[in-house]
């Protein structure tokens, strides 16, 4: 191996060293717009926006005599109104996370209060992740349940479960339905 090889391995290890040591410690820092080791959406958003910038400066010849520099100075450009665009439209979405969430949470209010009265709480997921809301308790059936990966034996609790309150569960959701449409005034 000849030293310039060498040279390049022990920077290539020093760099894998020092990326280790930063993603490892203990206390997580911030995510920010300058951390290498992990680009996120704004960084590869401005990084697109001077690609296309350059480009664009480029093709149309917008240039002039120095043609290499403009397109610099241009993708500098649309890249930092790529950020500021990125940044309004993130203090317009501030709170939208939380509304879907509760949202989503008041679609799962019965299916909850279901699993844990049967202890089947841990079965939560499975109903989310099958999309298994108050809308659809009263349709469930053997077939959904087990599509979800619910086991046989807490399939046929929830089953007798739905059974007996399937009237109950209807007339809930109606209430519920009609209580969030607007009133003819």
């Amino acid at each position: 191996m000849s030293a310039a090889a060498a040279g390049t391995r022990t920077e290539r290890l020093d760099i894998a060293n020092s990326n280790e040591k930063l993603t490892s410690s203990s206390s997580p820092s911030p995510p920010s717009s300058l951390d290498l080791g992990r680009p996120n959406a704004k960084t590869h958003s401005m990084a697109a926006s001077f690609g296309s910038g350059a480009c664009f400066s480029l093709v149309s010849g917008v240039g002039g005599p120095n043609p290499i520099p403009n397109a610099i100075s241009t993708g500098v450009v649309f890249a930092l109104f790529q950020g500021a665009f990125y940044q309004i439209g993130k203090q317009f979405s501030k709170g939208k996370g939380k509304e879907e969430k509760a949202a989503a949470e008041a679609a799962f209010f019965r299916t909850d209060q279901m699993l844990e009265t049967l202890g089947l709480i841990k079965y939560k997921k499975n109903f989310r992740r099958g999309m298994l809301s108050d809308t659809t308790l009263p349709l469930l059936t053997d077939s959904a349940l087990h599509e979800v990966s619910v086991p046989p034996g807490p399939r046929l609790l929830i089953l007798d479960h739905v059974t007996t309150y399937k009237n109950y569960y209807k007339q809930d959701l109606a209430k519920r339905t009609t209580a969030l449409l607007p009133r003819d005034q």
